[in-house]
C-alpha cells in the first residue's frame, strides 16, 4: 500500500500489476509505502494489505472516508502468466496444471 497523508490518497497495491512503476509516478506526490507500526509478522505482505484490512485499521478507521482509494487490476490472462513465471522456480510443472491446481493463487 502506498499513501500520500498530504494529498489523501492510498494506493491499494494489487500483486504482479507493475505497483513498482506506480509508485516511482506516485513519489513526486508525497506518496509513501505504508509501514505499519510495531512489529509485524510478515513484512512481504506489507504492500499488499487488501483494501478490506486496511479500512479497519486504527491508523486509517477515522479517515478512511475521506481519502480517495484506488488500484488497478490486470487482464487476468496476464495476471496468471506473470505469477506462473515469477512462481517457476519453486514449481516445476506445466504451465496447464498451475492453473488447473491453482498453483497461481496470490491468496
Amino acid at each position: 500500500m502506498i499513501i500520500s497523508r498530504s494529498h489523501e490518497f492510498i494506493f491499494v497495491w494489487i500483486d504482479r500489476t507493475g505497483g513498482h512503476s506506480i509508485e516511482a509516478a506516485l513519489k513526486p506526490f508525497g506518496a509513501t509505502r505504508y509501514r505499519p507500526k510495531g512489529p509485524v509478522a510478515n513484512k512481504a505482505l506489507i504492500k499488499h494489505v487488501p483494501a478490506r484490512r486496511l479500512a479497519t485499521c486504527p491508523e486509517f478507521a477515522e479517515n478512511w472516508d475521506k481519502y480517495f482509494k484506488f488500484s488497478f487490476v490486470r487482464n487476468p490472462w496476464d495476471h496468471m502468466v506473470s505469477w506462473y513465471f515469477f512462481r517457476k522456480a519453486r514449481y516445476s510443472g506445466s504451465f496447464r496444471d498451475f492453473l488447473l491446481k491453482k498453483e497461481g493463487s496470490s491468496d
